[in-house]
């Protein structure tokens, strides 16, 4: 027993070199880490022997679930990245038609005084469905003479109206409709 405390009692000096502690140093960091590799290892085998085996061939649901997902969407990107695409041009576009109808006001020395009224239609309603709704109209009469009237800014309230003093024959009236960025042009003939 003396031998024990007499070298309990007494002090002792170790040395180590650099190098040596840290070998020692890596060595117990690389025991640890395997200490603790085994631990998280045993414990997912312990978790995985408590879960109850259900599922689809033995593999979880959600598992295979996930894999389904992965499958169809690489296969739906590959789908439509090789799938020609086809560009179409959709616009809404506006038809405009128009009424003429023209009256003889009066005959005089073989001329008549002729009333001509241009209704338009977009999309097959009298002035557009619109009171405020603005049409510059451009005619061009041509048969026994040439003649020609120019009507802005006209709308249902005030008509696109306007008298003419033309021989008698057979005109054909050239009648241009701008509406906003729509335009068409409309050909008549009528004889007098």
């Amino acid at each position: 027993m003396d031998n024990i405390t007499s070298f309990l009692q007494n002090e002792y000096t170790l040395t180590f070199s650099g190098l040596s502690i840290s070998l020692i140093s890596i060595l117990m960091l690389i025991g640890f880490g395997f200490i603790l590799f085994l631990l998280v290892k045993l414990q997912r085998k312990f978790q995985e022997i408590q879960t109850p085996q259900y599922g689809f061939l033995g593999k979880p649901l959600m598992q295979m679930g996930m894999i389904g997902l992965i499958v169809v969407g690489v296969a739906f990107s590959i789908y439509t990245t090789t799938k020609e695409t086809k560009i179409q041009d959709i616009s809404a576009s506006e038809e405009i038609s128009i009424d003429l109808m023209y009256n003889v006001i009066e005959e005089e020395n073989g001329r008549y005084k002729t009333e001509f009224k241009i209704t338009p239609y977009v999309n097959e309603k009298e002035w557009g469905g619109d009171d405020n709704r603005n049409f510059d109209i451009f005619v061009n009469i041509s048969g026994e003479i040439e003649e020609g009237a120019v009507l802005y800014s006209r709308t249902r309230t005030s008509s696109a109206t306007f008298t003419k003093n033309l021989p008698s024959g057979t005109y054909s009236i050239n009648i241009t409709v701008f509406s906003g960025e729509t335009s068409e042009t409309f050909t008549r003939q009528i004889n007098l």
